[in-house]
């Protein structure tokens, strides 16, 4: 994605995630910059040139032909209701008191990353939704506040799912 505002070109694993997460997250509009510097606004609400359930199925469509996708992109961008907090985790500002991230984790690799009580807050103020996208071979994460928690707070927990995510992905690589 985008790092310190300056364009990074992704590979087909981060359009993806991208696609997945745009797709999910409540008010996410994604910005996908091509090579010959169209902009290309995927999102539910009005002015988007690609609604998020197009964009998800032309980048899983791609991937299940072998093809890549991300070849002729330059750069992806969430712009507008989504924040990145950081460590792949991004906020709505559409909905308060949840995080959003994907994963290449299965869904029951990510629920058995995430039974552990995370660090700063106590499990039963926290909770996490999954849905398996099989098309894209992602899982998407909702980090939710069960109870009053501080925004800070929310986040770290987030990060802290993110992070255990992405080190058994990287585990799961080194094991193959």
């Amino acid at each position: 994605m985008f790092t310190n505002g300056a364009p990074r070109t992704p590979g087909p694993t981060e359009l993806r995630i991208a696609a997945a997460l745009v797709h999910a997250v409540p008010g996410a509009c994604l910005l996908v910059v091509r090579h010959d510097g169209q902009v290309v606004r995927v999102s539910a609400g009005t002015g988007a040139d690609l609604d998020p359930c197009a964009f998800r199925s032309a980048v899983a469509s791609a991937e299940a032909a072998t093809a890549d996708p991300a070849a002729e992109i330059a750069g992806l961008d969430f712009v507008g209701e989504v924040v990145d907090q950081g460590g792949g985790v991004y906020r709505s500002r559409a909905v308060a008191g949840e995080r959003w991230f994907a994963t290449l984790l299965c869904p029951e690799r990510t629920r058995a990353e995430l039974t552990d009580d995370p660090p700063g807050a106590p499990a039963d103020v926290v909770g996490a939704w999954l849905v398996g996208d099989r098309a894209l071979a992602v899982t998407v994460v909702r980090i939710s506040a069960t109870a009053q928690v501080a925004d800070p707070v929310l986040d770290e927990v987030a990060r802290w799912a993110a992070a255990r995510c992405l080190v058994s992905e990287l585990e799961s690589l080194t094991l193959a």
